[in-house]
């Protein structure tokens, strides 16, 4: 199964995707950590979206919530895969939506859409970054990025 959501209303985004994935833990992030790489790209508009994966789970951006509302908003934090303690706050990045999937149901188009060359490379490079072998029925959930406000 594969759907696509709005971030605007979290009660009712998980509400959503409970009932169309029952049974499915929900994760929500309350921050999004990228490859210090990235930040460029994603501030260029060149890297529009991110696909996340936690086993077992199904992710989704929680944003800064104003009573249920979610402004959109995550806060940003840089990362090098070559150093695990480098962490730096970069600032806020707004999340628009998400598609929720199952690896078996996500499309090449949907893997060109974060940058991969097919639907195999993004199977490879998700399972080597989260350090597990993607199975068919895991969720992967992929983040519509709209805008990086950086840190003042």
């Amino acid at each position: 199964m594969k759907k696509s959501y709005s971030v605007w209303d979290i009660e009712k985004l998980v509400e959503e995707v409970k009932k169309d994935f029952p049974g499915a833990e929900i994760h929500l992030d309350k921050e999004l950590a990228f490859y210090h790489f990235y930040i460029p790209e994603i501030e260029e508009d060149i890297k529009k979206y991110t696909i996340r994966f936690r086993p077992g789970c199904i992710r989704l951006p929680s944003g800064i919530v104003a009573g249920s509302r979610s402004t959109g908003f995550v806060p940003c934090y840089e990362t090098d895969p070559s150093d695990k303690a480098y962490r730096k706050e970069v600032g806020h990045i707004r999340v628009t939506d998400v598609l929720v999937s199952t690896v078996k149901d996500f499309s090449a188009e949907d893997a060109r859409l974060d940058g991969f060359k097919n639907k195999r490379e993004m199977v490879k490079r998700v399972s080597e970054i989260y350090n597990y072998k993607l199975k068919p029925d895991d969720y992967i959930s992929m983040y519509r990025l709209d805008r990086l406000f950086r840190k003042k």
